[in-house]
């Protein structure tokens, strides 16, 4: 660390080369009365600022006096750390980085291959990365106060995309919340209703608490609460699992259920980014440090170096489901190899390697409310980059299923997922499912089979084991209920075909038999088309058969028009005009026209429809909506002949911790609780802002990643931000507390003479015994910001008080000019 007089010399030195400067200095306000009182970082607005007339920014040719400066560390394009503190010294006419070990540490480098640059960097002074590692650098960005790193991705660990160190993963707040989607209604019928969606948790330590319920009210009935989920959960991520007890849900073959019980389970999204989902591992060989680029659809989708010889990538995240994936080697020579491999992946596949797994144990409730124990497990893994296996068994009393999976990748064939369930208990019947997916990337063709479904009329579901076994006479599916219930064949299919410039074609089918003989089905084709820039067309139409053999044919016609009011983003509004008419069995079936639309950053929307039906009776609809920091509120009003109703609506969630309470959007299960310190106002992220405690929730704030936390204290009037991001990576579930330090006054600039002379330049400020941020200027003027509306200033040149004096701010709404003469 470096004394004040230090920032005098890099003052005078920068008045000399620029002749006009302004700059920004901040100080760490130490109430100790030790040497590091006198310490300070040069900012980054020290040596880059303008306001108010007061100077230039500092280009980057200049040389910086010696010091230690707050930069922020970019290594290999990527933001590592901000505010770190950098030694700068001159050497040779050039202002050279003191590589220490704790910046060191920022590059990742791999130990064994960088020995001896690490145990250098340890033991003595090092200024030249170049001499160590080959086509390395480290320069200077004095405008932006960046220190740019770069590194062949050969010295450095292998870290995925979206990497996170598991020791700074965040468990968040003790806290409680309590999300609620409320609507109601009126009419003039007499039939008033009013439901609640309730989900509320708390999170204690490394544990969280859930709960998922629903309440309703109607004319006439008493108020009722049902509860369906109740759980504490455990991340575990050293397992990369979550531990579970409580009452959850599950599903099993083609039933899902709830029940109580406990449950471990893994869970994807523990994986940096790059290794979630399938992907292919690639191999190559290079003869040279080569950089290796993957390239899908004509894109860029990885980059990287690699040393001479053999070499795998194991994280590409693909930008697409079905298209070939093009490796380009590049030497060093300029040699280019080139090498290309078939990509297509179902859902359910998994990486060469990875493995997924799940074991339950609990009570089941069948949809009758009848109760079963039984005992689940899976165990899927990614055998190599074509197939993945699936296993798995459901257990219980006179019940037990056992499946076998497998996901292939068939390369230029697509992908495609067989599953096969087996009874091996008193039932004995069986079921398969198949899945399939193909694109064609030269015509953008896209083929997808969601579900192929056969089961055979002895197989039974663990719901209805459940609901059937307390009925002998439904155990087999004797009877035409039963079997009427009883799935033979199922299946859905979609075909995706662009046309002409900013038209497609989909085509879709769906059929669903059973063994009683009956089907149901639906044959639907989709065209969509822009026109005239933003004129979107929909022609729709298909036939149905339902159950009871009635059949239907369906012509529709959509037409959507948007468009925007401004091109100022902070005051855009967006509107959507739309209209539909349908025609059913050759006669008129409906038709309808509306508008809807967005004001103010969407603070305000609004929709208004009116529709006429088959029999027709015309129907009009107004609804408007208010979304605020602290929740949405909605109003609605619709009239047909037969009643009118009044609709009312309010969601968002309530959050309570040590510090406070916040009202809010409503919240996902990941969030992160900001606090800048009795600020109100302050916009967070861009999506919400402090309250008049200076608390706020940072919305869509995804787990094990690094989430950057920022904050805007442009619009609030004296208030300075030691730093206006932060960086967290929250486990899943957790409401992570990010706070923000800041200075809050008011904004002056002070003219001081001492004897008719200006202070000297580069002299520091102390006010009310506390240093501020301080912008300097020429001719003794002296910006300040954060102060109080009246107090004592000390003028420091140095360590030397050079004079001091008592100041009011008279007018505490804007910036006061005022001029001192200084004793």
């Amino acid at each position: 660390m470096f004394k004040e007089g230090k920032y005098f010399s890099l003052v005078l030195f920068l008045v000399c080369t620029q002749a006009l400067l302004v700059s920004t200095y901040s100080f760490a306000d130490d109430d100790d009365d030790d040497d590091d009182d006198d310490e300070f970082f040069y900012t980054k607005e020290l040596l880059n600022s303008s306001a108010y007339g007061f100077g230039e920014s500092i280009s980057l040719g200049f040389v910086i006096p010696d010091g230690v400066y707050p930069f922020s560390v970019v290594v290999n394009g990527k933001t590592v750390e901000e505010n770190f503190p950098i030694e700068i010294v001159n050497a040779k006419g050039k202002s050279k980085v003191i590589i220490s070990s704790e910046l060191v540490a920022l590059f990742d480098l791999d130990v064994d291959i960088n020995k001896k640059f690490i145990s250098d960097v340890a033991s003595e002074t090092v200024l030249d990365i170049q001499s160590y590692i080959a086509d390395s650098d480290i320069g200077i960005n004095v405008n932006n106060m960046i220190v740019n790193v770069s590194i062949p991705n050969i010295n450095q660990v292998y870290r995925p995309h979206g990497y996170y160190d598991k020791n700074s993963l965040d468990y968040g707040e003790n806290l409680a919340y309590l999300t609620y989607f409320a609507n109601g209604s009126f009419d003039d019928n007499s039939s008033d209703f009013l439901g609640v969606s309730l989900t509320g948790g708390v999170n204690i330590n490394k544990w969280q608490i859930r709960s998922v319920g629903v309440a309703t009210k109607s004319e006439g009935e008493d108020l009722t609460y049902i509860n369906n989920l109740l759980y504490a959960n455990r991340p575990i991520p050293a397992i990369q699992s979550n531990f579970r007890v409580g009452r959850m849900s599950t599903s099993y073959a083609t039933s899902s259920f709830l029940y109580n019980g406990v449950t471990l389970f893994s869970d994807a999204e523990f994986r940096p980014q790059s290794l979630r989902g399938y992907a292919p591992n690639l191999t190559g060989v290079a003869d040279t440090n080569a950089t290796v680029e993957v390239y899908q659809n004509d894109m860029l989708i990885y980059k990287t170096t690699v040393a001479p010889g053999a070499f795998e990538i194991t994280d590409i995240y693909p930008t697409g489901s079905s298209s070939d994936l093009v490796m380009i080697i590049t030497e060093e020579d300029g040699q280019v190899k080139t090498a290309s491999s078939n990509f297509s992946s179902s859902f359910a596949m998994l990486r060469k390697g990875q493995s997924d797994y799940q074991m339950t144990f609990g009570q089941a409730k069948g949809v009758n409310h009848q109760e079963g124990g039984f005992f689940s497990g899976s165990f899927k893994y990614g055998l190599n980059n074509a197939l993945t296996i699936d296993i798995g068994s459901l257990a219980a009393k006179g019940y037990w299923v056992a499946d076998v999976g497998a996901g292939l990748n068939l390369g230029a064939f697509g992908s495609t997922y067989i599953e096969y369930y087996k009874e091996l208990g008193s039932y004995g019947g069986y079921s398969t499912q198949f899945s399939y997916t193909k694109q064609f990337p030269s015509i953008g063709t896209r083929i997808n089979v969601r579900s192929l479904l056969h089961e055979s009329n002895d197989f039974l579901t663990f719901n209805e084991h459940i609901d059937n076994s307390v009925n002998a006479d439904n155990l087999n599916r004797t009877t035409v209920e039963a079997k009427r219930l009883n799935i033979k064949n199922r299946g859905n299919i979609d075909i995706y075909q662009p046309l002409f410039d900013r038209s497609s074609l989909t085509l879709s089918a769906s059929e669903t038999s059973y063994w009683s003989g009956e089907k149901q089905n639906t044959y639907q084709a989709m065209l969509s088309s822009t026109i005239w820039d933003n004129v979107n067309l929909y022609l729709t139409g298909g036939k149905r058969t339902y159950l009871n053999n009635e059949k239907d044919d369906f012509i529709t016609l959509s037409v959507n028009v948007p468009f925007s009011s401004s091109d100022d983003y902070k005051n855009r509004s967006y509107h959507n005009v739309r209209a539909e008419a349908g025609v059913r069995n050759s006669d008129f079936d409906t038709a309808s026209a509306g508008v809807s639309g967005t004001f103010k950053d969407a603070s305000l929307n609004y929709n208004a429809s009116v529709s006429r039906n088959a029999a027709k009776e015309n129907r009009y609809r107004a609804s408007l909506g208010y979304n605020t920091d602290y929740g949405l509120l909605t109003a609605g009003y619709s009239k047909s002949p037969t009643n009118e109703t009044l609709s009312y609506g309010a969601q968002g969630s309530i959050v309570g911790f040590s510090e406070g309470l916040i009202l809010s959007k409503p919240i996902t299960d990941t969030f992160a609780i900001i606090q800048v310190p009795d600020v109100e106002g302050v916009a967070v992220n861009s999506q919400s802002s402090t309250n008049g405690s200076g608390l706020a929730i940072a919305h869509f704030v995804q787990p094990y990643k690094k989430n950057n936390i920022s904050i805007d204290v442009s619009e609030s009037q004296g208030v300075q931000a030691d730093s206006t991001s932060q960086n967290v990576v929250p486990v899943k579930g957790a409401g992570v507390f990010v706070s923000f330090d800041v200075s809050k006054g008011y904004e002056a600039i002070f003219h001081i003479t001492k004897n008719g002379q200006p202070i000297p330049l580069g002299s520091s400020v102390r006010v009310n015994g506390k240093l501020l941020s301080s912008q300097f200027g020429t001719g003794g003027n002296i910006y300040l910001l954060g102060v109080k509306p009246q107090g004592t200033l000390e003028v420091f040149n140095g360590n030397e008080l050079v004079c001091q004096l008592d100041y009011v701010i008279d007018d505490v709404t804007k910036l006061n000019r005022k001029d001192y003469q200084c004793e």
